[in-house]
């Protein structure tokens, strides 16, 4: 593996990392989210993953995408975050580091 497939790897690992993250802080502080806040209502709990489904980096990250929905699958299965079910928007940034438009986008 050359150093750009690890470097890139290292990037899609990362941003799964940081979603996992995100889902974990959401189980910890569930209990105190409103209704009223952002991507949570009395049901659901969405959250954002970016990830390149198109461009250089697309190739090494086309299972990361379906990694992610296995284990968001997994905690709805058991009951989502404090009985809400997470459900997920995937975007995809082009493998571009340029990807503040996206995050926008989901935000």
């Amino acid at each position: 593996m050359n150093k750009r497939s690890r470097r890139m790897r290292a990037g899609v690992g990362a941003g799964v990392v940081a979603a996992l993250a995100t889902v974990g802080l959401a189980t910890a502080s569930g209990a105190a989210a409103s209704a009223a806040d952002p991507g949570v209502t009395d049901k659901e709990v969405t959250i954002g993953y970016i990830y390149p489904a198109t461009g250089l980096a697309a190739s090494i990250s086309q299972n990361g995408i379906k990694a992610f929905q296995a284990r968001i699958d997994r905690e709805n299965a058991a009951g989502g975050v404090n009985g809400r079910k997470i459900k997920v928007v995937a975007k995809d940034d082009g493998s571009s580091a340029q990807n503040v438009p996206v995050t926008h986008d989901l935000v």
